[in-house]
């Protein structure tokens, strides 16, 4: 009996660790493949209409200095992926898994 309730038990520990990785797979490919350079071109290109990099100016949207003191890397990619209205929505889209992840990077070191 005891036996068997050491094998429930690893059971379920492996398919709680197989959920939890799932739902956690785009931030660890975005950690081990992000290129921060390529993530300031693309805010740049695609972010800076709206928001600022410093804390000196307002645009439309609020200044993101110092937003990655203020969230993790994975609240920072899934306001990209969901953003809130007004925000538009680029990914999926304009904005590839990729682009995402180098974004969340560059903002997470502003």
């Amino acid at each position: 009996m005891h036996t068997r309730r050491r094998l429930v038990f690893a059971s379920a520990v492996l398919i709680l660790t197989g959920l939890l990785n799932e739902g956690c797979s785009h931030q660890h490919a975005a950690v081990a493949t992000t290129d921060r350079g390529r993530g300031a071109a693309l805010f740049a290109k695609n972010c800076m209409v709206c928001h600022n990099a410093s804390a000196d100016a307002m645009r439309i949207g609020p200044s993101l200095a110092n937003e990655g003191h203020k969230r993790t890397l994975a609240q920072i990619v899934r306001a990209i992926e969901e953003p809130d209205p007004p925000m538009p929505k680029l990914y999926p889209g304009t904005l590839s898994e990729q682009d995402v992840s180098d974004i969340a990077v560059y903002v997470k070191t502003l």
